[in-house]
């Protein structure tokens, strides 16, 4: 027979080896193959340890912007809510209380497995959950739903040379082949209504793709005016069906306005893109003596040109109209959460949003966030709690740990590519 000691549980908040803990679960994993070799194995304790290894049940249901999952935890003849085990999963509780005070080891690996899952969902019942799609890369290391509807999209947004999405015909003759993966990443962000940051070194083509993905939305948009005019036009002639001749009808052509943000010194980089590589896109530059247009007019284009400078002065008249695309150029110069520039970007209407720069982290964590919170709000949470569950410890602790859970949350939304590993598509 074997004998475990009643070792005192050290406190596992100062990161203290529980040795006791260990024994558990190197007898729980061995459970089995100790009783089929005759050894029995008893107990001092206070509790009962089970020995049996819990099991988590996933059900998934994916909706238009979420998944509803249904979590339950089977251990011998108990099911308990996943919830349940929030505080201890969170918190590095290892040992949790069953109703006829027995107690189960929590696995160790469920504490770096879910614990994104219970900090960015939110309980819907008492054994449900509800995780928005934004947080979708959170359930790639879950393997216990019999529903994945949602592998085939992670690996479709983490390896954008398989994506299907064609660039316009204008412009597929002169990209590279990485700049047509960046057009098919930007393609699939937007289908799903996601926020993206693009960042390419400094002379990849950010331009030139962010043109890309507007032509296209240029395009469909055209092409949407017209099948819809064409399935409600008519043959007439004063009032009478004519076999013959067809009345002319008008095509309105539903024109998307995006406000592109750029420092002044880009300004005109943007006007001389556009003209060469996207001239069926007009564009206004509401800046300097210029601006003085009333929003209402800004229907009548599709890009409206501005700088930082002239978001803050005018953020009453840009936030007062709601844009297809926001893109924020050089996105660095927003970092600071405190600054007027931050505010004033954020008070932007748009129905999608992208953030272009080489250097998405200049000095701190905290610029990352800044950044996020603009693009994806709900992605990092509110900055005291990224503070408080990212920046603290990875900047003062270098937690390896915390980087991969910050990691598996934005890896999805940055794409960024060195010269050195697109060399081959140089000149």
């Amino acid at each position: 027979s074997a004998y475990i000691p009643a070792i005192e549980v050290p406190d596992e908040k100062n990161g203290e080896l529980d040795k006791r803990i260990i024994s558990l679960e190197w007898i729980i994993e061995h459970y089995e193959d100790l009783l089929n070799q005759g050894i029995k194995i008893e107990q001092s304790l206070e509790s009962l340890i089970r020995f049996e290894r819990p099991s988590l049940q996933l059900a998934m249901v994916s909706q238009p912007d979420w998944f509803d999952i249904k979590a339950v935890i089977r251990i011998g003849d108990f099911s308990i809510p996943f919830l349940a085990l929030k505080r201890h999963i969170l918190n590095n509780i290892r040992e949790y209380k069953l109703p006829d005070d027995s107690v189960f080891i929590i696995p160790t690996e469920w504490f770096s497995k879910y614990d994104n899952l219970l900090l960015f969902s939110k309980p819907t019942g008492e054994d449900t959950i509800q995780v928005g799609k934004l947080h979708y890369s959170i359930l790639e290391k879950i393997d216990e739903s019999s529903e994945k509807q949602f592998e085939g999209f992670i690996s479709k947004i983490k390896n954008p040379e398989n994506f299907n999405n064609q660039a316009p015909e204008s412009l597929i003759k002169i990209m590279r082949p990485y700049q047509n993966q960046g057009f098919q990443w930007l393609s699939l962000l937007h289908e799903n209504k996601f926020g993206g940051c693009l960042a390419d070194d400094m002379g990849l083509g950010k331009t030139l793709q962010t043109l890309a993905i507007l032509v296209a939305q240029k395009e469909k948009s055209i092409k949407d005016s017209i099948s819809n005019t064409q399935e409600n036009t008519y043959h007439t002639t004063c009032g009478q069906l004519d076999l013959f001749s067809e009345a002319k009808v008008e095509i309105p052509l539903s024109i998307q306005t995006s406000l592109i943000v750029a420092p002044t010194s880009l300004i005109f980089n943007w006007q001389n893109e556009i003209l060469k590589f996207a001239p069926q896109l007009k564009f206004y530059i509401f800046h300097g003596k210029q601006r003085k247009i009333n929003p209402h007019n800004f229907k009548h284009y599709d890009l409206v040109i501005t700088t930082y400078g002239t978001l803050r002065s005018e953020v009453d008249t840009l936030s007062s109209f709601l844009f297809h695309y926001l893109i924020l150029d050089e996105s660095q110069l927003i970092k600071n959460p405190d600054s007027i520039g931050f505010h004033a970007a954020k008070q932007i209407q748009a129905k999608h949003k992208l953030a272009l720069t080489g250097t998405p982290i200049e000095n701190s964590l905290s610029d990352l966030w800044s950044l996020f919170n603009i693009i994806n709000p709900e992605l990092l949470g509110g900055y005291s709690f990224f503070k408080e569950k990212f920046l603290v410890p990875i900047e003062r602790q270098n937690s390896s740990y915390h980087i991969e859970k910050l990691n598996t949350l934005i890896s999805p939304f940055i794409l960024r590519r060195t010269k050195s590993q697109v060399a081959k598509d140089l000149p």
